[in-house]
């Protein structure tokens, strides 16, 4: 007896699973190819596409485009190959604090407005905006420049002398270093008028040394009583929420964050353990101990989160972006960590 034929909805499912399977077997190496591109960003690149895209070289054009690049391939070099640490992620600060400025603009500006007013010094025509992007970007890029991919604490209590090098508190990433740098008649600022560049090197410089976790709370409230100028307390803000964005990202590219950030504090950890055993290692550094799932969730939930509401009075759209984002992220996380008490439930039963 011959088989009886397929029905037309067989054949058509049939159909529609081979174009997947044949959109998937090209949208993978698709894939991985674009994923190696972004990873090749350079510093540089990413800073000059965002003046051009925020038209900074228009409203400031004494600035030298090969000035600029010539100095952020210096700064791209102080950035060591870390896995977290290294310049693909000063590159995705960049392009976040771009397209936050982009975003949000026009409340950005009526929210610098109403606290520096019109009228006065400093007043905020398209120039001084410029300036103030000029700003934050350039903190963005340089934020991590010379991270050893160990944090303070472990250098503090390992009595490493790259502590003194790199603490934020220190000489090394003070206003007073990061002037040195970028007062020089060399640098591509030296093409302003001083008291602009002047500007720039104060806010960036601030932004810059409120990246430090310990500041979080602080720039969260922008309720800083040593500083009373909104622009610095807002770049500061904007910058923070740049260098903790990753956690909202698309759950496909933040979970790549988050591998690589673990992959740094495990080498530490392993560091801690290997040189200094007298010291106690913390779980998450741990690679035998630490919850991935576990600790991205707390990331998520208790500092990106947070982050994105303090800047809904100034950037609402990014606002909802990220929380967006996070929300998405922190299901993701409590599937996987679901799905591993599961497992680990079932292994009595299996032995």
């Amino acid at each position: 007896m011959p088989a009886p034929a397929p029905s037309m909805g067989t054949a058509l499912l049939a159909a529609i699973v081979l174009v997947l399977l044949l959109v998937e077997l090209v949208m993978i190496p698709a894939q991985a190819a674009a994923w190696a591109t972004w990873l090749r960003r350079s510093v540089g690149y990413e800073v000059d596409t965002m003046f051009l895209r925020l038209r900074i070289y228009k409203y400031l054009p004494q600035l030298s485009r090969t000035k600029l690049l010539r100095d952020m391939a210096l700064i791209e070099q102080q950035y060591a190959a870390h896995p977290y640490h290294g310049p693909h992620h000063a590159a995705d600060v960049v392009g976040k604090c771009g397209a936050m400025l982009r975003r949000d603009k026009a409340k950005l500006r009526r929210w610098m407005r109403e606290r520096v007013g019109k009228g006065i010094v400093g007043c905020i025509t398209e120039r001084r905006y410029a300036l103030f992007e000029l700003a934050v970007v350039l903190a963005a890029a340089f934020h991590d420049a010379g991270h050893p991919g160990l944090n303070n604490g472990y250098l503090q209590n390992s009595q490493d002398p790259r502590f003194q090098a790199y603490e934020y508190t220190a000489e090394r990433y003070s206003g007073q270093w990061f002037r040195h740098e970028f007062m020089q008649e060399q640098t591509f600022l030296n093409d302003l008028p001083a008291a602009e560049r002047e500007f720039v090197v104060e806010v960036a410089s601030y932004a810059v040394l409120k990246t430090d976790m310990r500041m979080h709370q602080n720039v969260l409230a922008m309720a800083d009583p040593e500083e009373t100028d909104p622009l610095k307390r807002l770049a500061a803000l904007l910058l923070h929420a740049a260098d903790l964005a990753n956690g909202a990202d698309a759950w496909s590219i933040s979970k790549l964050w988050a591998h690589w950030c673990h992959r740094e504090f495990h080498s530490q950890g392993d560091a801690s353990k290997q040189d200094h055993p007298e010291l106690t290692v913390d779980t998450i550094f741990d690679r035998e101990k630490a919850n991935v799932p576990a600790s991205q969730l707390y990331f998520v939930e208790q500092l990106v989160a947070p982050t994105f509401q303090a800047l809904e009075q100034c950037c609402p759209a990014t606002a909802a972006l990220g929380l967006r984002g996070c929300r998405a992220n922190a299901a993701q996380c409590k599937a996987i960590i679901e799905q591993q008490a599961e497992q680990q439930e079932a292994m009595p039963r299996l032995l």
